[in-house]
This record gives structure tokens, C-alpha cells and sequence, in this order.
């Protein structure tokens, strides 16, 4: 067998020894499961600082979001459920909705990132290196992580530079506007490649 045939066998045994199919398929349920849930705890954090961040950005978050929305759900449902539910928790400063969400998606999200852990683990060949509740922690801390630099970096990508000077008094635009010309969109790269290389 010539070399390219029998690595391609080898990748396949190898993928099917290391259950490949089997954990992207469970690290994708917890995602999915994690995801609703992330979402209100991220929004929910940013509707407490509602009276910082300004009416009319939160009116743009929000229109960004129920526009993204009309794409994968019937805009009437939009209209009449989810928007009218987004308003409450942007403007309302719901520490409830806050707290039961982000325990929800601690729990839902750090399986998934022990998903991610473990998957990662494996093909870095070091499936010994920690045990199972060593494991689950360091995947708890990298999903708070997640959590919590997400609620910076959502902002930042929706509000784009324009409205994030206008987030300061008038008398700082003009020395805002020169950092955030030149910083803004490298430190949303870096904050996000960072974000992601942090698993590996």
C-alpha cells in the first residue's frame, strides 16, 4: 500500500479508536443545548449596565439581533414573542433572568467545553495528563472565561467604533475616536483569536 492510501487508513482507525464522530456530536448537543441560555445570561449582563451603555444602543443591539432572528424564525414570532421578551431583559436590569441563565449555561456550556477538552486532549495524545474532575474544572473556568469576555466582545462587534465613541462624553470623542481608528478592530481580533487559542 503506498504511503497516501495507508494514511488515510490510519486516520480513519485512528478517528474511529478516538470516538471522533461520537464526541462532535456530543460536544454539538451541549453547544446547542448551552446556547439559548448563554445568550440571555450575556444580554441579561448587558441590560444591568443599560443606564452606561445608553438607550440608543441598546435599541441598535437589539434591532441587530431581531434581524438576525427574522433569518432563522418566522419574523411574526419574532415580532410578537421575542422581541417584546429581548426589550424587558436589555432595559429592565433583570438580575433574575441573569442568575437562572447563567447557571443553566454554566451547566450546559462547561459540558461542552468539557466536550472540547476532552476532544482536544485526545488528539494531543495526553489523555492522562489530568483526571475527570481535574478536567471538568479547568473547563468550568475556561467557559466562565468565555462568558465573561463575551460580554465585552458582543458589544464591541455590534456597536462597531462609530457608536462605541459616542459611549463617552463629548469632550473625549475627539481623543477616543484617534485610539479606536487605529486600536479598535485589532484588539476585537486579538481578544478573539485569543479567546480561541486559549483551548489549545
Amino acid at each position: 500500500m503506498t504511503s497516501v492510501p495507508r494514511l488515510f487508513v490510519n486516520a480513519l482507525r485512528r478517528a474511529w479508536h478516538d470516538r471522533v464522530l461520537g464526541l462532535a456530536a456530543e460536544a454539538g448537543f451541549w453547544q446547542l443545548l448551552s446556547l439559548p441560555s448563554a445568550i440571555l445570561a450575556i444580554l441579561g449582563a448587558i441590560g444591568l449596565f443599560s443606564g452606561w451603555l445608553g438607550a440608543d444602543n441598546l435599541n441598535h443591539l437589539q434591532r441587530s439581533i431581531d434581524d438576525a432572528l427574522t433569518h432563522v424564525i418566522v419574523p411574526s414570532a419574532v415580532d410578537s414573542t421575542i422581541a417584546p421578551a429581548l426589550h424587558r431583559i436589555l432595559f429592565g436590569g433583570r438580575i433574575d433572568v441573569v442568575s437562572i441563565s447563567f447557571i443553566v449555561s454554566l451547566w450546559t456550556g462547561s459540558s461542552a467545553m468539557a466536550t472540547f477538552v476532552n476532544t482536544i486532549t485526545i488528539a494531543y495524545g495526553m489523555r492522562q495528563a489530568r483526571g475527570a474532575v481535574a478536567s471538568r474544572l479547568l473547563a468550568l473556568r475556561l467557559y466562565v472565561g468565555f462568558v465573561l469576555t463575551s460580554i465585552v466582545l458582543l458589544p464591541l462587534l455590534v456597536l462597531g467604533p462609530g457608536d462605541f465613541v459616542n459611549l463617552f462624553p463629548d469632550k473625549w470623542h475627539h481623543g477616543v475616536s484617534v485610539v479606536t481608528d487605529i486600536a479598535y478592530w485589532p484588539v476585537v481580533v486579538v481578544i478573539s483569536l485569543t479567546l480561541l487559542a486559549t483551548l489549545y
